[in-house]
């Protein structure tokens, strides 16, 4: 079982996936870092079967945010990979 926990310090932003397998002993299994000076900060963090979503606002106040869509962490190959941003426009969403 993983724990998906975000945080931030500055401009940077991070979400730490976390192993839960033994409660008492929690470990950060990896970090991801959220890069991109256009991102915002994390604001929620949903993770279903088979993508990990991750919603952020805009730098700019005046910008929409956008998701981050992951598959899930894969504790054998030590990845975590992003598979698409899909970024608010004009009332409707695209995918970049």
């Amino acid at each position: 079982m993983h724990l998906f926990y975000a945080a931030a310090r500055a401009t940077e932003k991070y979400l730490h996936i976390i192993d839960m397998n033994n409660p008492a002993n929690p470990s950060i299994l990896m970090t991801h870092v959220f890069d991109n000076t256009a991102d915002g900060m994390i604001t929620s963090v949903k993770a279903c079967s088979d993508t990990i979503i991750v919603a952020l606002t805009a730098a700019d106040p005046v910008a929409e945010g956008h998701v981050e869509l992951f598959t899930p962490y894969n504790r054998a190959d030590r990845v975590f990979t992003r598979i698409g941003r899909i970024a608010g426009e004009k009332n409707h969403f695209t995918t970049i």
